[in-house]
C-alpha cells in the first residue's frame, strides 16, 4: 500500500485530474522506483548494483523527457536545506552522482525512525522562483505558500518559509524579512491559489491536506507539493495549528 504522503500516492491524482487547469499548475515530473533496503550500503559508500540501476535509470529519464536544469528529490522529502548540489541537476555528468546522493542520504536519515520510508526518485522540472533573497546556499525564498484544505474546502494558509526555518541560513547574513500573516495583500495568496487547493485536496477523495504553492519569475503559480495535514507544519500563530501540527517542514 502506497503511503498517502508520498508522491506516488498524490502526483498521479493531480496528473490525471479531469481539469486541465490543475494538470497545467504541476511541473512536468517523472518518478522511479527504488529500494532503499538495497541501496543501503552504498549509502555507506559501497557498490550496489540497485545504485547503479537507479543512477541509469534517472539519467535515462532526463535525457528522454527534460530540459536541464531539473529539480531531483525523492517522494517523501528532499534536500533542499542542504544545497543546491543535493538537489539541482545542471549536468548530468558532473552534477546527477552527487545530488542523487546526497538526496538518498538526506532522505534516510530524515526518515529513519519513521513509519514512512521513501521508495522513489522524483525528477521535476526546474521551477524558477520569483525571489529577491536566498537561503541554504542559493534556494531562492520567495512567493510560496502552504494551503490547508479537505473535501469541504480550505481551511487556513500560511507562507512556505517561517522566520524560525531561516534565521542563521539566509545566504547575505542578513536576518529572514520579518512576515506579517495578516499583511495583506503582500503574504495573502490569490484567489486562484485557494481554488487550487480546494480541487486538489477533493481529488485525494480523504483526509486533510497541505498543498504547497509557488510564483515563478514570469507570474505563473505551480503547485508543488502535497503531504496529509497530520505530517505538515503549521504556523503556530494559526488557530489550527493545535489540531494539524506534524512532524515539520
Amino acid at each position: 500500500m502506497i503511503a498517502q504522503d508520498s508522491a506516488k500516492f498524490w502526483l498521479p491524482k493531480l496528473q490525471l485530474h479531469s481539469d486541465p487547469w490543475i494538470r497545467s499548475m504541476v511541473p512536468q515530473t517523472a518518478l522511479t522506483d527504488y529500494s532503499e533496503e538495497l541501496l543501503e550500503p552504498s549509502l555507506r559508500g559501497e557498490h550496489t548494483d540497485e545504485y547503479n540501476r537507479l543512477y541509469y535509470a534517472v539519467e535515462g529519464i532526463i535525457k528522454l523527457a527534460f530540459q536541464l536544469p531539473v529539480f531531483i528529490r525523492t517522494d517523501i522529502t528532499s534536500a533542499k536545506h542542504v544545497g543546491k548540489h543535493a538537489y539541482r541537476v545542471n549536468d548530468i555528468n558532473e552534477d546527477l552522482n552527487a545530488a542523487l546522493l546526497e538526496t538518498l542520504n538526506h532522505s534516510h536519515k530524515k526518515t529513519y525512525n519513521g513509519k514512512m520510508k521513501a521508495s522513489a526518485i522524483l525528477i521535476r522540472q526546474w521551477v524558477d522562483v520569483a525571489a529577491d533573497r536566498t537561503a541554504f546556499g542559493g534556494l531562492p525564498i520567495g512567493k510560496e505558500w502552504r494551503v490547508f484544505a479537505d473535501q469541504r474546502g480550505t481551511q487556513c494558509f500560511h507562507t512556505y518559509w517561517p522566520d524560525e526555518a531561516l534565521k542563521g541560513h539566509m545566504d547575505d547574513g542578513q536576518p529572514p524579512t520579518e512576515i506579517d500573516p495578516n499583511d495583506w495583500p503582500r503574504y495573502w495568496p490569490r484567489t486562484d491559489v485557494l481554488d487550487a487547493a480546494d480541487y486538489a485536496a477533493k481529488a485525494m477523495g480523504q483526509l486533510k491536506w497541505s498543498i504547497d504553492f509557488a510564483e515563478d519569475k514570469a507570474g505563473k503559480i505551480w503547485l508543488l507539493d502535497m503531504a496529509t495535514a497530520a505530517n505538515s507544519y503549521h504556523w503556530p500563530s494559526c488557530k489550527y495549528s493545535g489540531l494539524d501540527n506534524g512532524a515539520g517542514i
